[in-house]
């Protein structure tokens, strides 16, 4: 698996301890991960663990190569009970196509390799067992990884070719609903082992950590304003023209609540009304949420004003009727302004 880079603020990547630092890159463990491994231990199927790890560590380096093709840079990688996850700098800025590339590359490597593994089988280059069990690793990393779930590399990738017509923020929405539908499947399928008196953990700790991944992913705000803010920069830059669309919100809205709010389609300006007179108080432009949400996802949208707007909080009657006169242009309704 892969993972934007740049902002790095979703819950997913926050429960990680820092291993070493190889190449430039930071090597994390999600606090996890040495759970599943002890399990597997105590299980004895530690000699299985071994070569997923192999097989693991081969599929980011995948990812990495595809990024580095690209011209992107990884930032770190972290070992997760589902894989590994590689923070790409700046692919929040590449085309859809670049991340279907770098999704896909993981799954890819997995295919050749165990085209390998069982060439070297057939001609006797490798014990039998050995080659055998390398071969199922990565085909089972495979085909988990191509399903259409985030966090999951395919979820990564049809999320990136769906974003055109849906939009990044409904499509992350969707394959991320995926992603929990698929860890609350595995994680009952653990826990019906257990009934029947096959304890096996495995099923259990990554069905709850893919949920809690994909609900991570879901709720990631910053990137949807991230994503957004890049994809109508390169329409504007193309057609040089973008549509504005006006949102108003009461003054003591959390600004953590806008995001699902915003137009994937055009630029957004955010008017805040005084919550009981619902007079304007200023105006919020959708490009200031990201820097804002960075800083305190609590604050509202009253005092990011106040903050990065002081003079806009005593509005003049002057400048509520333009606000107003706007906004009754827009939507064709009969608004009534009366000074203070």
């Amino acid at each position: 698996m892969f993972r934007k880079g740049g902002w790095a603020i979703s819950g997913v990547m926050s429960s990680a301890v820092r291993l070493c630092t190889i190449g430039g890159v930071e090597i994390k463990m999600h606090l996890a991960f040495p759970v599943l491994l002890l399990s597997c231990f105590l299980l004895g199927q530690w000699p299985v663990m071994r070569v997923m790890l192999l097989v693991l560590i081969l599929h980011e380096i995948a990812h990495m190569l595809a990024a580095a093709a690209l011209g992107l840079r990884v930032a770190s990688m972290e070992i997760t009970p589902f894989g590994g996850v590689a923070r790409v700098e700046g692919i929040s800025h590449a085309s859809p196509w670049q991340e279907v590339v770098i999704a896909l590359a993981g799954p890819a490597s997995n295919l050749l390799m165990a085209m390998a593994a069982a060439f070297g089988a057939q001609m006797g280059l490798w014990p039998g067992s050995a080659i055998q069990l390398f071969l199922r690793c990565n085909l089972a990393l495979m085909l988990c990884n191509l399903l259409p779930a985030l966090p999951l590399d395919g979820g990564r990738a049809v999320r990136a070719m769906a974003s055109g017509a849906l939009g990044w923020r409904r499509s992350t929405r969707l394959f991320a609903w995926f992603g929990v539908a698929l860890g609350v499947v595995l994680a009952g399928l653990g826990v019906y082992e257990a009934f029947n008196r096959r304890v096996n953990p495995t099923f259990f700790l990554t069905g709850a950590y893919l949920v809690y991944a994909a609900l991570a992913e879901r709720s990631d705000s910053a990137s949807w304003i991230v994503k957004g803010l890049s994809s109508r920069a390169s329409r504007f830059a193309q057609a040089g023209v973008l549509p504005a669309r006006w949102l108003a919100v009461s003054a003591d809205t959390p600004i953590s609540r806008l995001p699902s709010r915003i137009s994937s389609r055009g630029y957004t300006m955010i008017v805040a009304l005084d919550p009981v007179g619902m007079k304007p108080m200023g105006t919020v432009h959708e490009n200031e949420l990201l820097p804002a949400m960075l800083d305190d996802q609590r604050l509202t949208v009253g005092e990011l004003i106040k903050q990065r707007h002081p003079a806009a909080v005593d509005v003049t009657a002057k400048a509520r009727d333009a606000v107003w006169r706007v906004a009754r242009e827009g939507s064709g309704l009969k608004i009534g302004v009366r000074d203070a």
